[in-house]
């Protein structure tokens, strides 16, 4: 079934139109991956420790009664998409596109998903789509990228990001099943063991790179990175009709972009 389930997740992606930029045939996203975990993985009652995501965070079993694995996705950016938003002093219009386009397109890949799950008989969903999916305090109450941690598919960097081994440029999506599957096989790499600042200090190219200074080593500044976003989401929204502004500086032309960088 895992077989038939990844090679439907990669069909999607590589022939679905939503998976363009408007008036382009380049694709937003690249071939995905794709990991699983155990629904009864204690790591989610973890996830809602303070610190970590939060008590806010709701584990498999809150979201599917009868949950049994969580499929977890990576979509990798089109590297053409990437090097348009290297320059400091502006955000690319083809990076705005892929992150709002490109979302919609990922909630139409969450969605394909629980519906194939479905229709083979068994019980599916996304949380991002269902009514009780919610934020708070500048996280929400299913973290994509934590669930994409737990299913295997990287450890977090100085950017916050998770470093997959396609790199840290991308979108997450998960849905889950009562469907019982493998969980990625091999143990979980250290939470930051991808990241070439966590595991020796020689690189802090993010930190560099973002525009408000709201990375650190003892956390990402939530509230600045999202002030900046909101406060140049304003001429955003009037030129593109997009909510927000999309900035990504610290997730393009650094080491960790496309790949598990090398120390």
């Amino acid at each position: 079934m895992q077989h038939w389930l990844e090679h439907a997740i990669r069909s999607f992606v590589e022939c679905d139109r939503g998976n363009r930029l408007p008036g382009s045939c380049r694709p937003i996203f690249g071939a995905p991956l794709v990991g699983y975990a155990d629904a009864q993985d204690p790591i989610f009652a973890r996830l809602q420790e303070e610190g970590v995501v939060g008590p806010h965070h709701r584990t498999p079993v809150d979201w599917l009664p009868e949950a049994a694995t969580v499929v977890s996705y990576f979509l990798p950016i089109d590297p053409d998409i990437n090097r348009r938003n290297y320059p400091v002093d502006y955000c690319s219009e083809r990076w705005l596109y892929a992150r709002f386009y490109g979302e919609l397109f990922n909630e139409r890949l969450r969605r394909k998903i629980a519906a194939r799950l479905r229709a083979e008989g068994y019980e599916a969903c996304s949380p991002p789509l269902m009514d009780e999916f919610a934020s708070r305090e500048l996280s929400s109450n299913w973290s994509e990228r934590h669930v994409a941690y737990a299913a295997g598919l990287g450890s977090f960097g100085l950017h916050a990001g998770l470093i997959t081994d396609k790199g840290v440029s991308g979108r997450f999506g998960s849905v889950i099943t009562e469907l019982q599957m493998q969980p990625t096989p091999g143990e979980r790499t250290d939470r930051t063991e991808n990241c070439l600042w966590f595991s020796g200090g020689e690189c802090r190219t993010c930190a560099d790179r973002c525009p408000v200074g709201a990375l650190h080593p003892d956390g990402k500044d939530k509230a600045a990175c999202r002030a900046h976003l909101r406060g140049r989401g304003r001429s955003v929204q009037q030129e593109y009709g997009f909510p927000y502004f999309a900035c990504g500086k610290c997730y393009v032309d650094v080491p960790c972009e496309r790949t598990v960088p090398q120390g």
